[in-house]
């Protein structure tokens, strides 16, 4: 989940967060080519539903928000305790997207990357290393064992 300007999503009036799920992908269309753009990233709005709790004796009205993708779910009550399910398919009716270049991803990779937790950086290495060339390699050996000196 991400938050994105309403102004953008309401073409300018406003300006207040809102709550979207975001999604990145690889696949490239003929305009994503001949552009030059090789990543995609949609932030979809989601919407807060308010469900009442399906016990006729109990007045709980709760919320959860909603996002793109099929749901199922059992909610309790914190009222009276009574569970119910919620189950619906759901899509997304307001979507904005951000193309991306090579350049554009490496102006912000370094920040993102430093933001990251350890853990993601790890993954995100165990993914890269086995793609890297010998000399690139050594060049992160020797990064590594500077730091360590430190």
């Amino acid at each position: 989940m991400a938050y994105i300007s309403n102004q953008w999503l309401k073409g300018g009036k406003g300006y207040h967060p809102v709550l979207t799920e975001i999604k990145g992908f690889t696949e490239t269309t003929s305009w994503d080519k001949e552009h030059n753009i090789i990543y995609t990233i949609d932030f979809c709005k989601t919407t807060f539903k308010e469900l009442k709790c399906q016990n006729e004796k109990c007045s709980n009205i709760s919320g959860y928000y909603e996002v793109e993708g099929s749901i199922t779910h059992t909610n309790t009550c914190w009222i009276c305790g009574s569970n119910f399910h919620v189950s619906r398919i759901i899509k997304c009716n307001e979507k904005q997207s951000v193309s991306l270049t090579k350049s554009d991803i490496e102006s912000i990779l370094p920040d993102l990357l430093i933001n990251a937790s350890e853990k993601s950086r790890i993954d995100i290495l165990e993914g890269v290393i086995p793609n890297m060339s010998d000399e690139a390699k050594f060049g992160l050996i020797k990064l590594l064992l500077k730091d360590s000196e430190d």
